[in-house]
């Protein structure tokens, strides 16, 4: 009775002490997780800062320069989400779930981003566009430079949209491409996709609410670019 009572003992000493274990091996997964997504935000939002960094330092490099002006650099891009990466104003935005960047420049821009991460070749370029010189960001792709031009009236966005290649030369092929339009929140208004037969095309979007209307996104079909403004 007294052997029975002591293995009985033994078991449930056992049994306290594996559930303890357990406890503490939960207790610690809990902190290597949280301390694991901590770094990995922290590391997110590091390489969306030196990216975004990068970008804004090549376009004031080229604003100070007479208009006309080029340079290139290389960049490693890090994984980004869209439409939340997108060019707006004087801000280049890159954003990747739970983290973003935001980095200032002395001019407005607009232009590309790769949709995958890896090491690009960047352009910027100053043109002239109606008498201002404009500030165009680019890769180095099939596809190196977008030139996009809207008016608005009323309710319906009027727009042209060109690409370039390299040399800066009109590309004299057909272009199938989305055109989205977002409010602040990244919310979607409207898109359309249409087909630029030789590389240049002029069309029209209708905007239920055009107060809402902030950026917008053009994405070549099969280029691994993304072209963004604000509007």
């Amino acid at each position: 009775m007294l052997a029975g009572r002591k293995k009985g003992q033994i078991a449930l000493d056992y049994l306290v002490i594996v559930g303890l274990a357990m406890a503490l091996i939960v207790l610690l997964i809990g902190i290597l997780v949280t301390y694991s997504g901590s770094l990995s935000t922290a590391f997110g939002q590091d390489t969306l800062s030196t990216a975004a960094t990068a970008i804004v330092e090549q376009v004031n490099y080229v604003y100070s320069l007479s208009p006309g002006s080029m340079s290139t650099t290389a960049i490693d891009f890090p994984t980004m989400d869209f439409p939340a990466s997108h060019f707006c104003g004087k801000e280049a935005i890159l954003s990747y779930q739970n983290s973003f960047s935001v980095a200032q420049a002395d001019i407005n821009m607009s232009g590309l981003l790769p949709t995958t991460p890896g090491l690009d070749d960047l352009l910027v370029r100053s043109v002239d566009v109606n008498g201002t010189d404009t500030i165009q960001v680019g890769l180095y792709r099939s596809i190196s430079f977008v030139g996009f031009n809207y008016t608005l009236s009323g309710n319906i966005l009027n727009y042209s949209v060109e690409f370039y290649n390299y040399s800066g030369g009109i590309i004299r092929s057909p272009q199938v491409f989305e055109l989205s339009v977002y409010s602040p929140s990244e919310a979607l208004i409207n898109n359309t996709i249409e087909t630029a037969p030789s590389g240049a095309y002029s069309g029209s979007i209708l905007l239920a609410n055009p107060q809402a209307a902030s950026f917008l996104l053009i994405s070549p079909i099969g280029k691994g670019v993304v072209f963004s403004t604000c509007i």
